[in-house]
């Protein structure tokens, strides 16, 4: 018999563990977000794509966070003078609603300006986003991770409409979903320029030595 650890690995798992999602894009993922126009900026390079998501006209958001944030100065105003007039249970009400408000005064901010990048080239792949309170993230993959990328349809409610994303599989990590709510045609587009780097990769193979053989 031949130990297990003897054995290559025959193929690596498509998917493990949950997506990868974005949340710059034309339909929001996300509860708090405010109505925002989402942008795909593609950069050709020899060698490399670059596509930039972005979330812009963000006016009526910004002034719905600047009267969030004198409501917030209102109810703090408030519990203090009435604290002072022994009004415990009005000032700890009106406390309790101006944290309430600033936490979705932070997730209305996290969400509505937000940005994807994805970069493409022969020999990597990498996914970077940046928001204003999380900082940055970066994703990095070799090109040979890359197992297929394609254009679905995805329903964002039940029995919802479906809308358009770029979905790329990776081998062994989870898979990416990215540009929701984008024109079929962009994102078509982006996934003949992302095979046409030909960083799309066969299913990984083995050699096969040591698997048969006489124990």
């Amino acid at each position: 018999m031949i130990p297990p650890q003897s054995i290559p690995h025959l193929l690596q798992p498509a998917t493990t563990g949950a997506p990868i999602l974005d949340y710059a894009g034309p339909q929001p993922r996300g509860r708090f977000r405010l109505p925002a126009d989402s942008r795909l900026d593609v950069i050709h390079s020899p060698g490399e794509l670059k596509v930039v998501e972005s979330l812009k006209g963000q006016a009526g958001a910004a002034g719905a966070v600047i009267f969030a944030c004198f409501t917030i100065a209102v109810l703090l105003a408030d519990a203090i003078a009435l604290w002072g007039k022994n009004g415990h249970d009005a000032a700890y009400f009106c406390l309790s609603v101006a944290t309430l408000q600033f936490i979705v005064m932070l997730a209305v901010i996290e969400n509505t300006w937000r940005k994807t990048i994805l970069t493409v080239t022969p020999a990597h792949l990498a996914l970077r986003f940046r928001s204003p309170l999380r900082g940055s993230t970066l994703h990095n993959w070799p090109a040979e991770k890359l197992r297929s990328v394609q254009v679905i349809h995805t329903q964002l409610q039940k029995n919802g409409p479906e809308f358009a994303e770029l979905e790329i599989d990776l081998w062994g990590h989870p898979r990416v979903q990215l540009f929701i709510g984008h024109k079929d045609w962009e994102l078509l587009e982006l996934e003949h320029a992302i095979r046409q780097l030909g960083a799309h990769s066969p299913p990984p193979r083995y050699s096969g030595e040591g698997v048969g053989g006489r124990g």
